[in-house]
């Protein structure tokens, strides 16, 4: 947990949303819905089975995409090992990024060492 909170921290803003990979480690979705959203970072997440056109669709839907700060992405998914696909969450965060802003993905596979 200090690892993700430290790249959260370090890489979101106030304003900024996080797109991240849902289910997610208990200690890590605590962390998002009451900690980042106090501090005003507002949280999307996207299923394993949510296309790419589907979450774009849904970052464009609230309006944040010109603030978009990171995605965070848990592969294989904790408690469910659902695996998302890592390149198409590249795919995602490249289709947002400009010249003066790189977008971030950030992967979490602290799981897969358990399975």
């Amino acid at each position: 947990m200090s690892a993700i909170s430290t790249v959260f921290l370090d890489f979101l803003n106030p304003g900024n949303p996080l797109v991240y990979s849902s289910p997610t480690y208990g200690g890590t979705d605590h962390f998002i819905h009451d900690f980042l959203d106090l501090i005003g970072v507002k949280s999307i997440g996207v299923a394993v089975d949510d296309t790419r056109d589907e979450i774009i669709a849904r970052i464009n839907g609230y309006g944040l995409s010109p603030k978009l700060g990171l995605l965070y992405l848990e592969t294989p998914a904790n408690p469910t090992n659902d695996l998302f696909d890592i390149g198409m969450l590249r795919e995602i965060a490249d289709h947002f990024q400009t010249g003066e802003r790189q977008i971030r993905l950030a992967v979490d596979n602290t799981y897969i060492g358990l399975l």
